[in-house]
């Protein structure tokens, strides 16, 4: 379950920073829209978030054909709205060339926004300690499964080590150097095998 509302949460965090970048290339593209002068036939100043803002209806001409657009524009002016965007100004419009029913104004609030971005590599920095821990335990459950298979290896080869010394002793024959050591060394990889695991056990709980 943990795993599964991580690669969520990467998933989402992965969303947002593309998601912001792919409004940051809108913007870049919008810069490069054509522009044309435009009327302001309505303006209304509004505060959010302790940010003021104009919010602006205006009107503008691409060839014969008249279109109308809005946009929000931060001000510095708290009390009254700024000269430039009174009904009855004129301002500058970007607009699309393929659909000038698209349009905004220098200074629309909407665009040219980070947000996306910082949010989503806030999720993903929040997720990383995480994923970190999940991969240490991946890690130790892999040196598990290792010491593990090299604990049944070593035990296997001491009981052949043991089998062979019996079948010496029941022939009478007498135990040579080499086949005690062989069941000294066999012994010993066992109990580092099994001191191991034990290790590698201890940490995992430890998370």
């Amino acid at each position: 379950m943990r795993r599964v509302l991580l690669a969520i949460g990467i998933m989402i965090g992965l969303f947002l920073i593309y998601q912001g970048w792919l409004d940051r290339y809108r913007d870049e593209v919008k810069k490069n829209w054509p522009t044309a002068e435009g009327r302001v036939d309505d303006s209304t100043l509004y505060q959010s978030n302790n940010v003021v803002f104009v919010e602006v209806v205006y009107k503008f001409d691409v060839g014969e054909s008249e279109f109308s657009g809005r946009s929000s524009v931060n001000t510095t002016e708290i009390d009254s709205i700024p000269n430039e965007y009174l009904p009855g100004s004129t301002v500058v419009v970007h607009y699309d060339p393929e659909n000038p029913g698209r349009s905004y104004l220098v200074g629309d609030a909407s665009s040219g926004s980070w947000g996306l971005i910082i949010l989503g590599a806030i999720v993903i920095l929040i997720c990383l300690p995480f994923i970190i821990i999940q991969i240490i335990l991946w890690y130790a459950d892999l040196m598990m499964r290792k010491a593990q298979y090299h604990m049944r290896e070593g035990l296997a080869a001491l009981e052949q080590a043991q089998d062979e010394i019996d079948k010496l002793l029941k022939e009478g024959k007498p135990l040579s150097d080499d086949v005690l050591r062989r069941q000294d060394e066999v012994l010993e990889q066992a109990n580092q095998a099994n001191a191991l695991l034990k290790d590698l056990e201890r940490q995992r709980k430890s998370f």
